[in-house]
């Protein structure tokens, strides 16, 4: 599978590989060399390891996966399609002791990898139980609700009773008004 080599990363590559200086330089080396460029750089992310996808620092607004390839850092996109970026894990004290900080960070990284897992496992168990308890809370809100519905439907029932009785009692109200008008006419 080859990969699509950003500008930018064929930039950092003749830059921090080829050992490039002036921008003249690399955009040169760039240009000659680009196929070589994305046969090295892919046979980088080839022997490389996922060390980490998400959001890394201020400058990468997207989440991106993260290769460790040596000494060297790989910046793919999501897709893992395009290579954004890549550079030396250099602290110019020597080789040795940049493969002892690499070492050590992988075992902090792996520490905190496991105490990752195991959190998502609990808060897996304890989410699912909260899930449980919201179904429930609102199958139970549903029967409210449909006991609401149908208490509203009795009182709309009973407005119409009453209506109809106050209706009857004016129906009987009139009558006897139109009694005492037809007594009072006779007078």
């Amino acid at each position: 599978m080859s990969l699509e080599i950003t500008n930018h990363a064929a930039t950092r590559y003749a830059e921090r590989i080829a050992d490039q200086e002036s921008l003249a330089d690399i955009n040169k080396y760039v240009q000659i060399h680009r196929d070589k460029i994305e046969t090295d750089i892919n046979t980088m992310i080839e022997h490389s390891e996922l060390i980490y996808t998400g959001r890394v620092g201020n400058k990468e607004k997207y989440p991106v996966n993260v290769h460790l390839s040596g000494t060297w850092i790989i910046l793919l996109d999501i897709s893992k399609s395009k290579v954004i970026t890549l550079y030396k894990i250099d602290f110019h004290v020597g080789e040795e002791f940049n493969k002892k900080y690499i070492e050590l960070m992988r075992d902090k990284m792996d520490k905190h990898k496991a105490d990752l897992e195991k959190k998502k496992q609990e808060i897996t168990e304890q989410r699912n139980t909260y899930l449980q308890i919201v179904k429930e809370n609102e199958m139970q809100i549903a029967e409210f609700r449909a006991s609401i519905r149908n208490l509203e439907k009795l009182n709309e029932d009973y407005k119409e009773i009453i209506d109809t009785m106050d209706a009857e009692c004016g129906l009987a109200d009139l009558a006897v008004r139109q009694d005492v008008e037809a007594l009072m006419r006779k007078i």
